[in-house]
């Protein structure tokens, strides 16, 4: 992501983190429930990329918190909780999980505290290796 050179880049390393865990748990859960995404189409590394063309191309002062929080709701909802659809049809055998339930374990995921890495020293053998 293009940062300005002011903006606190442990910051953004974190938020990116967690953005990154996010969107891994939403990749699992999208293969779960694939007849509830739109489409029938998976979360995938895509919805990453259009995320940062996002941050790249929006002009927002990354130094703001309202700012940030503002366009990582908007980037949640685009290219996540849009994706994921409940079932209106009450004749099929459909899952429990809903979209609600979907925002809200990517919202839980996205606040759990994140580790970060600035250099391969910050991470051990067996975490690499459990990747």
């Amino acid at each position: 992501m293009k940062l300005k050179k002011s903006t606190n880049k442990n910051l953004w390393n974190i938020l990116s983190s967690k953005l990154a865990s996010s969107h891994m748990l939403a990749t699992r859960i999208s293969e779960n429930h694939l007849e509830q995404m739109a489409g029938g189409i998976k979360i995938t590394p895509r919805n990453l990329a259009f995320m940062t063309t996002d941050r790249n191309k929006c002009k927002f002062d990354d130094n703001k918190v309202d700012e940030t929080v503002n366009w990582i709701k908007s980037v949640l909802t685009y290219y996540y909780f849009n994706s994921f659809i409940d079932s209106n049809d009450k004749n099929k055998e459909t899952s429990d999980y809903t979209k609600e339930k979907f925002r809200n374990d990517i919202y839980k995921e996205f606040k759990k505290e994140q580790k970060l890495i600035l250099t391969a020293n910050d991470i051990s053998v067996p975490e690499i290796v459990n990747v």
